[in-house]
């Protein structure tokens, strides 16, 4: 005996399409054929396409938005799928990444490419709290990777040290740092 998902019948179990050796389908036959006839459709695939780009809002296709427009949106929509994977509540809008990732490409280096150092990222100041407007910053991504692990305070000291420029005992040492 099987329970079908769709119909909530207990049926037989040949009443379901065989999947494997010993496996069943979650579908009796019935309910799969009603399904495809349903899904073979013209009528049916149009409407369920047109309400899905009706639920996606005017922002959509990607294809369409200027190369900041797309990252900004690449960027919202991969942190709402984390929010939801993680089961926790989303508080961020396309439209406040938009601006947030425009207000730090209009006074940062930047550079629009794929896993680029330089690419702006969205980072939560607090990693145990969900994206909300006052837990997310733009930053680079080099930048984000590396507060993933270290501390601000080390963070600051590498740069200072790539940078040749570490405080020694009170006093602004430049050149070469050594370890």
């Amino acid at each position: 005996m099987k329970t079908c998902n769709p119909c909530k019948e207990t049926k037989e179990i040949r009443e379901c399409y065989q999947t494997g050796r010993s496996h069943y389908a979650a579908w009796c036959k019935p309910c799969v054929r009603q399904a495809s006839t349903r899904q073979a459709d013209a009528g049916y695939v149009r409407e369920r396409r047109k309400r899905r780009r009706e639920e996606r809002g005017s922002m959509w296709p990607p294809h369409k938005l200027t190369r900041l427009e797309r990252l900004a949106f690449e960027l919202f929509h991969q942190a709402r799928k984390r929010c939801r994977r993680a089961g926790k509540p989303f508080d961020l809008t396309r439209e406040w990444v938009e601006e947030a990732v425009s207000e730090f490409c209009s006074s940062h280096y930047h550079v629009i490419a794929t896993r680029h150092p330089f690419r702006p990222s969205l980072d939560r100041l607090d990693h145990r709290r969900s994206y909300t407007t006052d837990n997310v910053r733009v930053v680079w991504l080099i930048e984000n990777y590396a507060r993933n692990t270290f501390t601000e305070e080390q963070l600051i000291e590498f740069c200072q040290r790539k940078l040749g420029l570490f405080e020694t005992g009170g006093r602004r040492r430049e050149g070469a740092a050594t370890t």
